[in-house]
């Protein structure tokens, strides 16, 4: 079941890192609209590094792939960030979605929060 989890999780963290540089990259077929899906989807794949981190299994390897899976989005953050000039804030689509982002956003924001605060007091 572990083993199951820890796949699954390693998966979808792979695919959420995937899109985020695609983004950041502006890829024609995956380019971003807005600056808050940007924003949104990193801080999406933020919190499934996290919950990847939480879930499998701690030995020295799997620390150093969770840094080198936070390094990875801290790159496509930085390479979002100097594309964001040039896309607006947000841009009118399905008003379900873009009710979904405003009210998930914040949630991964405050989750977030809470495990870097968890991280820097174990670093104390």
């Amino acid at each position: 079941m572990i083993l199951a989890l820890t796949l699954f999780l390693l998966a979808w963290a792979g695919w959420q890192l995937w899109l985020l540089w695609a983004w950041a990259l502006g890829r024609r077929e995956r380019e971003p609209r807005d600056r808050f899906g940007l924003f949104s989807l990193t801080l999406e794949a933020a919190l499934v590094v996290f919950l990847t981190r939480v879930f499998v299994p701690w030995t020295p390897l799997t620390s150093w792939g969770w840094s080198l899976l936070f390094a990875v989005i801290g790159g496509g953050a930085a390479l979002g960030v100097l594309r964001a000039r040039d896309l607006p804030w947000v841009v009118a689509g399905s008003p379900g979605a873009l009710r979904r982002r405003r009210v998930l956003a914040p949630f991964y924001a405050a989750v977030l929060l809470v495990v870097n605060a968890v991280v820097y007091a174990s670093l104390l």
